[in-house]
C-alpha cells in the first residue's frame, strides 16, 4: 500500500504523521491506510533532520537513533540510514564513521581547499569560491550521480577541482556526506533494510539520488507513506526535485485541509502566488482565522515595526532570499537601531562574536571573545542600549525557518545580485515559503539599489487578485 500526504503549510502534517506511526505499531487505530502492524524494530521514519526524527519517535513514547539492537535503529535521515547500513555490511569501518560530523567535515573541505588554493570559511554565510563549489558538487551528486557516476566533474563549472577533490580523499582515506549516498547507490543490488512499514517525510526535498538510495533499501516495505508539499520544495540548491514526488505513483492521496497557522489574507495572497508556478497541486485547505494581512512598506518603517513586536515578546522573523541580504538587515539593526537579533541557524562570525562579548559584559558567560575594533564600538552601543532581542527577533533567510512560524514575517525581496533567476518555479517557491511561515501579518518590503527578487507590481497584482480567494471562503469554514 503506497500512501501520499500532501501537508500544505501549518495544517498539521507532523500529527498525521505521528497517527500513522500510532497505527502501525498497534497503539491505536484511526482508520488510516495501512494493512500491516508491526513492531518498532520492523518501522522505518525518514525525515529531512535529525530534529525532525527525534520528534517523531518522541511523540509517541520512543528514543530515535538507537544503537545495533536497538527498536528504532531505522528512525533516520536519507544519510543516517545510509550510514548504518554500510557499517553492517562492513563497507564502512566504525572509524572511519567517526568523520561524519559536522565539524569534521568542514575540516575536509577546509584542508583541501588550502591545498588547492582556493579560499574557504566555515562561516555559514560565506560565499567563497570553495563554499560555492562544495555547494554546487553537492547538487550535482545528488541530481546526477545515477546516471554519471564520478563522470560529474565533467558538468560542474570547474571539473579540475572535482578530479583533484576525489583523488586527495582516495589518498588521504576520506569520505564526506555525498560519499555515504553514492556508496549505497554503487552496492545497491546487494544492500537492503529488514523493515515492512516506512513513513518518509519532508519528500518533496529528497534529491534523485536519495530517492534511488531509499528505493532500494526498502526492498522489504509493504506499507509505504509519503508526505510532502510539492510548493514548498526549496533545496533544489542541494538537488532537491519537487517532479518526483508529485509523479510519484500511490494507491491513496490524502490532502490536509486545515492550515492551523495561516490567517485568511496570508492564505489567500499564498494560495494566489501558488498559482503563478507551471508545475504543481494547488491544495484545498483552508486558513485557520480571519486576522492578519498582506503590507507592502518601506525598509525602515518594516524594521521598526519588526522591533515594536519583538519588545512586546513577540516572535519575528526577517527573513531573505541570500545570506548577504540577511547579514545586510543584521548590521542595519545593530548599527542603525542598536538593536541584538539572532538567527535560527549558525549565526555569521560577526555577530557570533558580537553576541558573545554581549553576553559576557552582562555575567551570562565566560567566553574569551578578540574584537576587532570597529565590533568593540558597536558593542558598547549595543551595552547602552539594552535592546537584547535575540530571543524573539530572527534575522535569516527563507530555507533556514522551514516547518517554522512566526507572530509576524517580514519578507525582504530583494537581492544582492541579479543572477538569480526569478522566474523560476524553484524561487517563487522559496518566497511562497517565506510569505506562510506568519501567524498573522506578512510585510514585504525591499532594500533600495538592490535588485528585486520579484518585481514589486507582479506582487500587488497577485494581492489584488488574491482578494477572490477570500471572496469564495465560506464564513463557516473559518
Amino acid at each position: 500500500m503506497r500512501t501520499k500526504v500532501y501537508g500544505a503549510p501549518g495544517t498539521g502534517k507532523t500529527e498525521t504523521l505521528k497517527k500513522f506511526m500510532m497505527q502501525a505499531l498497534g497503539y491505536a487505530n484511526f482508520d488510516l491506510p495501512l494493512e500491516h502492524v508491526v513492531p518498532p524494530e520492523k518501522l522505518s521514519v525518514v525525515s529531512f533532520s535529525n530534529t525532525a526524527v527525534n520528534e517523531f519517535a518522541s511523540r509517541v513514547g520512543l528514543r530515535a537513533k538507537g544503537s545495533a539492537g536497538s527498536r528504532t535503529r531505522y528512525f533516520r535521515t536519507v544519510h543516517g540510514l545510509a550510514e548504518i547500513v554500510l557499517l553492517d555490511s562492513g563497507l564502512l569501518d566504525k572509524e572511519k564513521a567517526k568523520i561524519f560530523s559536522d565539524r569534521a567535515q568542514e575540516h575536509i573541505k577546509a584542508t583541501f581547499c588550502r591545498w588547492y588554493g582556493i579560499p574557504y570559511s566555515r562561516d555559514p554565510f560565506s560565499n567563497l569560491k570553495g563554499n560555492v563549489y562544495f555547494t554546487e558538487l553537492t547538487r550535482l551528486i545528488n541530481m546526477y550521480y545515477p546516471v554519471l557516476g564520478e563522470d560529474i566533474a565533467e558538468v560542474h563549472p570547474d571539473p579540475k577541482f572535482v578530479r583533484s577533490y576525489f583523488t586527495w580523499k582516495k589518498h588521504k582515506r576520506l569520505y564526506d556526506y555525498n560519499d555515504l549516498l553514492t556508496m549505497v547507490y554503487d552496492n545497491r543490488e546487494n544492500l537492503s533494510i529488514p523493515v515492512r512499514t516506512a513513513i518518509v517525510d519532508e519528500c518533496q526535498d529528497l534529491s534523485p539520488l536519495q530517492w534511488a538510495v531509499l528505493f532500494s533499501l526498502f526492498k522489504e516495505v509493504e506499507d509505504f507513506v509519503f508526505a510532502g508539499d510539492d510548493l514548498q520544495s526549496i533545496y533544489t540548491f542541494a538537488g532537491s526535485s519537487a517532479e518526483i514526488f508529485l509523479d510519484l505513483r500511490a494507491d491513496e492521496e490524502i490532502v490536509l485541509e486545515r492550515s492551523y497557522r495561516l490567517g485568511v489574507g496570508t492564505w489567500a495572497f499564498s494560495q494566489e502566488f501558488a498559482t503563478t508556478l507551471k508545475k504543481k497541486k494547488i491544495k484545498a485547505y483552508v486558513p485557520d482565522h480571519e486576522e492578519g494581512n498582506v503590507y507592502f512598506k518601506d525598509y525602515r518603517y518594516c524594521l521598526r515595526k519588526a522591533i515594536s513586536y519583538a519588545t512586546k515578546h513577540k516572535r519575528v522573523f526577517i527573513l531573505t532570499r541570500t545570506n548577504t541580504v540577511a547579514v545586510r538587515v543584521m548590521k542595519d539593526l545593530i548599527n542603525d537601531y542598536k538593536v541584538l537579533p539572532s538567527t535560527v541557524k549558525d549565526p555569521p562570525v560577526f555577530l557570533e562574536r558580537l553576541s558573545k562579548a554581549y553576553d559576557v559584559y552582562f555575567g551570562f558567560s565566560n567566553s574569551r571573545v578578540k574584537l576587532l575594533e570597529r565590533e568593540i564600538e558597536t558593542l558598547v552601543e549595543l551595552i547602552k542600549s539594552k535592546k537584547d532581542l535575540r530571543k524573539y527577533l530572527f534575522v535569516d533567510t527563507v530555507h533556514a525557518v522551514k516547518g517554522m512560524e512566526a507572530d509576524l514575517v517580514v519578507l525582504v525581496n530583494s537581492l544582492h545580485t541579479s543572477a538569480i533567476r526569478m522566474e523560476s518555479d524553484d524561487e517563487k517557491r522559496a518566497f511562497y515559503v517565506g510569505s506562510t511561515r506568519s501567524r498573522y501579518d506578512l510585510y514585504i518590503t525591499e532594500i533600495k539599489r538592490y535588485p528585486f527578487w520579484f518585481d514589486r507590481e507582479d506582487l500587488e497584482r497577485v494581492l489584488e487578485r488574491s482578494k477572490s480567494w477570500r471572496e469564495a471562503l465560506k464564513p463557516k469554514n473559518l
